[in-house]
């Protein structure tokens, strides 16, 4: 039971930092915005606005002469939290704040994640839940605030060092496949 009170705690913690970001009265909202992020909405509107039409837009004709938009890692055109972007498209429009949304389920995936990993290294709930706290609200997190495409991967660390732990300590190839495959 104490596991799930610390996993909801750390998944609430970023949603609380962040509640601005969710406020219903519009001149409380305020928006995580840089020019990577702006960047990565009109990319990912172009090429969701043409899925829709049912053409794959590998190539971006407006950008510098022509940019390879597919080739854009920083987009993560494909990443399935980026795909509720093309599912919920309304009338060709993104909301814009799907992005800071993702931004905030990282930050409690983060915690969660660390919260596990330490669990899976057999400490305590409490020291686990510490640990997590730590990871989410440390300064790299902070500091990266509007660099969504590094606070993403980042988030996944501890579970892939905790699956690469797991493979070695229950000698499973599975928890090595699955380390490989949120690797990428």
């Amino acid at each position: 039971f104490r596991d799930v009170c610390y996993i909801s705690i750390l998944f609430v913690i970023p949603f609380c930092r962040y509640w601005r970001l969710f406020s219903s009265n519009v001149l409380d909202r305020r928006w995580l915005s840089s020019v990577d992020m702006i960047s990565q909405y009109a990319d990912r509107f172009f090429f969701y606005k043409n899925l829709k039409k049912g053409i794959l837009a590998l190539w971006h004709p407006n950008l510098t002469g022509g940019f390879p938009l597919f080739a854009n890692v920083q987009d993560g055109l494909f990443y399935p939290f980026n795909l509720i972007d093309f599912l919920t498209m309304k009338k060709g429009i993104l909301v814009f704040g799907h992005i800071n949304a993702i931004q905030a389920i990282h930050y409690a995936m983060a915690g969660i994640f660390m919260y596990l990993c330490v669990r899976a290294f057999k400490l305590s709930q409490f020291a686990s839940f510490v640990a997590g706290l730590s990871y989410m609200l440390c300064g790299f997190f902070w500091a990266h605030l509007n660099h969504i495409e590094i606070v993403v991967p980042a988030s996944y660390l501890p579970l892939i060092f905790m699956q690469i732990y797991l493979s070695f300590e229950k000698k499973s190839v599975g928890h090595a496949v699955f380390a490989g495959f949120v690797l990428g």
